[in-house]
């Protein structure tokens, strides 16, 4: 967390398989007040030699063009990242917005990815 809101710290990229294509850690723009440890289990040590957003984003274009993605709150991290699908000739789709995997959690709000994966995949993030 910093001054101006939740920014990006880790980008990770997988494929259809699982295997990871792409991660690392991302040195924030803004200072940061809060890690948020408990969370992200990154501490400012990590981020310390982190490359900066401009110097991966040729990389993430070059991964991203013609292909589909798939996540959860999407909208989100490409607003973080400062994506738009269109530059990035990508499609994406967002389980957070899909109904079948959605009923809304008791206190009204979408489910978060850790129960989707338990749930649906048998899988613990």
């Amino acid at each position: 967390m910093t001054k101006k809101g939740d920014r990006l710290a880790r980008i990770s990229i997988v494929n259809f398989y699982g295997n990871v294509v792409f991660d690392t850690l991302v040195k924030p723009w803004a200072k940061v007040t809060d890690y948020r440890e408990w969370i992200t289990g990154i501490k400012a040590d990590d981020l310390k030699h982190a490359p900066s957003y401009p110097k991966i984003a040729p990389i993430l274009k070059k991964i991203l063009d013609d292909k589909v993605v798939i996540g959860h709150t999407l909208m989100e991290d490409f607003h973080h990242l400062k994506l738009n699908e269109e530059e990035y000739k990508c499609q994406y789709r967002d389980v957070s917005c899909f109904s079948h995997f959605q009923k809304m959690t008791p206190e009204g709000g979408k489910r978060k990815l850790k129960d989707l994966a338990s749930e649906f995949l048998n899988a613990e993030i």
